[in-house]
């Protein structure tokens, strides 16, 4: 397209972001204009695994509340599973789950990352392509001979809050709309996202209030937030594993928000089962043990295996396991199992052999959360705007055990993660 169209195209986006808070850290949302095209067929069959897999992630959470051996293979601390042993009144546990991926050279998908905290991403997409559909590049591209261009249906529709209402009414029997507490913390406090629900659900018409967990009420059996009995409270955090309870160093008020819940006086959304099991980079390498084949079926394991990079848990400093990880440097990535923002990846291609072998020989016996090796599989190269060979990543929503979309990041690094210098695409199949 003309550079000059392109430019003009690039200058709406930014000024639109910026209106309707598509932001990044105070800045408008890092975006690549050119889109990822997927055909048809490619994104029916996606649909068809990832439903499954996410099948078997719930089944995940059963195990661990059945099986002793799951729960030391996780080894979370006794407040991460006390919460994740909490009892859920709703199902699937699994509210909102994106999975990160590259793809294969056989076409399937290698899952790297189960990202269950992640509801800002599909309330961004859907303004981000209210504004991209004015576009002349996607005027253009509609107008291709034969193109047949479709949205997926998070674009459109808003799907976080419909199902937020549906999950409540399964939990409650209640039709009429809940009380929403969009429930964040003051220590390490997010912002943007936040913004970002409280619309979407006010433009639908539920109430819902910012929260912060310090700040609850819990008395005569209701949970108030802001001074308003909530009947709902809707989770997002940005945990700090140094506390004994991640979401604050606020112990008090973390047992009195987990009494609520414990109680059945609110429904809380992103269940902890979500937030830390199927959060935890780890799950991956479930599914690769050995020890723990006999807990699935053979099709189970077969999916698993098809459809996520292979992920096992860090060894101990003396392992003979060590040495072959040394070995294998350019063909693996180190990182942290409860981990966000691509803080604690480590490619190992990209590290100097000495730095490889330091990180992979550090005691972490007293860590908060174990580590995972984790095969690397090259992004798929883009050709970009600037015609620069660039790394591209995808993540795909299951709300509610159902596929609704994908939207796709784009970087010069191979850490796509737009905290790290990737910016965010837009999705069409065609």
């Amino acid at each position: 397209m003309p550079g000059d169209v392109y430019a003009k195209d690039r200058r709406f986006l930014a000024d639109h972001f910026s209106e309707q808070g598509v932001m990044y850290e105070g800045k408008p949302e890092p975006f690549e204009i050119l889109p990822y095209l997927v055909p048809s067929a490619q994104n029916e069959a996606i649909k068809t695994l990832f439903k499954s897999f996410h099948s078997l992630l719930e089944k995940t959470i059963d195990l661990y509340r059945e099986r002793p051996e799951i729960r030391q293979y996780f080894n979370f601390n006794k407040a991460i599973e006390s919460m994740v042993l909490l009892s859920c009144r709703y199902s699937p546990r699994i509210h909102i789950c994106r999975f990160d991926y590259t793809v294969r050279d056989n076409g399937f998908p290698a899952i790297y990352e189960t990202n269950s905290a992640c509801p800002g991403g599909l309330l961004k997409m859907s303004r981000i392509f209210g504004a991209y559909k004015r576009t002349q590049l996607y005027r253009d591209l509609c107008a291709s001979p034969g193109a047949n261009v479709s949205a997926f249906e998070y674009y459109k529709a808003p799907v976080f809050t419909t199902e937020l209402h549906r999950l409540y009414t399964r939990a409650t029997g209640k039709t009429q709309p809940p009380v929403v507490g969009i429930l964040n913390s003051r220590h390490r406090t997010l912002t943007n996202e936040i913004g970002l629900m409280i619309d979407e659900l006010q433009s639908c018409g539920l109430r819902a209030v910012n929260a912060y967990v310090e700040d609850l009420d819990y008395k005569n059996g209701r949970l108030v937030g802001g001074g308003i009995p909530l009947d709902l409270c809707y989770q997002k955090f940005d945990d700090d594993l140094s506390c004994d309870y991640p979401f604050t160093p606020d112990t008090r008020s973390a047992v009195k928000y987990i009494n609520a819940l414990r109680d059945g006086s609110v429904v809380g959304v992103n269940s902890f089962a979500s937030t830390y099991l199927v959060e935890s980079k780890a799950v991956l390498g479930l599914y690769w043990d050995p020890r723990f084949e006999g807990y699935f079926t053979g099709e189970e394991i077969d999916l698993a295996r098809r459809i996520t990079a292979r992920t096992e848990l860090l060894p101990l400093p003396h392992d003979a396991k060590l040495g072959e990880y040394m070995a294998k440097k350019d063909s693996l990535v180190l990182k942290c199992s409860l981990d966000t923002r691509g803080r604690s990846v480590v490619i190992g291609r990209e590290t100097p052999q000495d730095v490889w072998e330091k990180f992979l020989k550090q005691d972490r016996t007293n860590a908060a959360a174990p580590y995972v090796v984790q095969e690397f599989h090259p992004h798929e190269q883009y050709e970009g705007s600037e015609l620069k060979a660039r790394y591209v990543s995808h993540a795909y929503f299951v709300v509610a055990g159902n596929p609704v979309g994908m939207f796709t990041r784009i970087s010069e690094s191979s850490v796509t993660n737009v905290g790290k210098c990737g910016k965010t695409g837009i999705s069409f199949i065609v």
